[in-house]
């Protein structure tokens, strides 16, 4: 079953340390064990497929209609790197809890689902070739888990980087006088 959400709220930031009171040679004390969770995009959205490229020639002069339908017979993954005793799960609740780097959103899905199909028609100019490829977006997150301690440092405790599906079927296309090109986005 895929597991899907759109990602929202505020970044958890690592808590500031207060200040001590005016005159006081005290050190600073929090209350420690504090835990607080931050999420990154942790570089640019990539793409994988997920069947074929399909193209035709348009032999007449006017547009037409080039139209694929794709029945998933791959199934795509979120894959993920982490530590010991963190699941795949916990990582995906954790990115969708919290508002990526403060202002993105995303819809993160943990698996594509195979027994499933859809359609998608690209107009193709005439004497053009068209071609069309569906394919999956992944976009890569870093999930950091920070504890405050009693002498209000913080420390990470760990990181981890999920490779999260944000968006499936893509269908890729491109249209050329010639008779190769390659679909978009790559």
């Amino acid at each position: 079953m895929a597991l899907a959400a759109v990602m929202t709220g505020a970044v958890a930031m690592a808590p500031a340390a207060s200040a001590a009171t005016s005159g006081s040679k005290s050190p600073m004390s929090c209350p420690g064990g504090e835990i607080t969770y931050t999420v990154k995009k942790a570089g640019k959205p990539y793409y994988s497929t997920l069947g074929n490229r399909v193209g035709a020639y348009n032999s007449s002069s006017s547009k037409a209609t080039l139209n694929y339908t794709l029945a998933f017979s791959t199934v795509r993954q979120t894959s993920h790197t982490f530590s010991v005793g963190v699941s795949l799960e916990w990582e995906i609740k954790k990115i969708m809890k919290i508002k990526v780097d403060g202002s993105y959103a995303y819809n993160v899905t943990k698996s594509t689902k195979k027994d499933n199909s859809v359609s998608f028609s690209l107009p193709v100019a005439g004497h053009y070739y068209g071609y069309v490829q569906p394919k999956v977006q992944y976009t890569p997150f870093t999930t950091t888990k920070w504890l405050e301690k009693s002498n209000c440092s913080v420390v990470k405790v760990k990181s981890n980087t999920v490779h999260a599906i944000t968006a499936y079927p893509i269908f890729a296309s491109c249209q050329s006088r010639n008779e190769t090109c390659t679909p978009k986005p790559k």
